[in-house]
């Protein structure tokens, strides 16, 4: 393997490979399909959810939730709400940061 070491008695992973950011087509535990950036295998950087409903979220992603820009957009692809995400939900202009 090219990311391990072994001895006789040890494998050990590549500490910084598993590291690394990697881009993932995904199923996440609620049933929502996700395509994009992730870090050991959770959702962080760019990347897009589908819903089971159509709907889906283009953007950015931190620790598996939606976190920075980004866009809802429907079924029908109309954008629904456009702007900044903190921890999975939308950040209105009258909410502080």
């Amino acid at each position: 393997m090219e990311d391990s070491w072994q001895t006789p008695h040890l494998t050990l992973q590549n500490p910084i490979l598993t590291v690394l950011p990697k881009y993932r087509e995904l199923y996440l535990p609620n049933g929502d399909k996700f395509e994009g950036m992730t870090t050991q295998g959770i959702p962080n950087g760019p990347g897009k959810r589908l819903v089971k409903d159509g709907s889906s979220y283009l953007g950015e992603f931190s620790e598996g939730k939606e976190n920075g820009y980004g866009t809802w957009f429907n079924p029908k692809g109309l954008i629904m709400r456009q702007g900044l995400w903190k921890d999975g939900s939308p950040v209105f202009s009258n909410q502080s940061q």
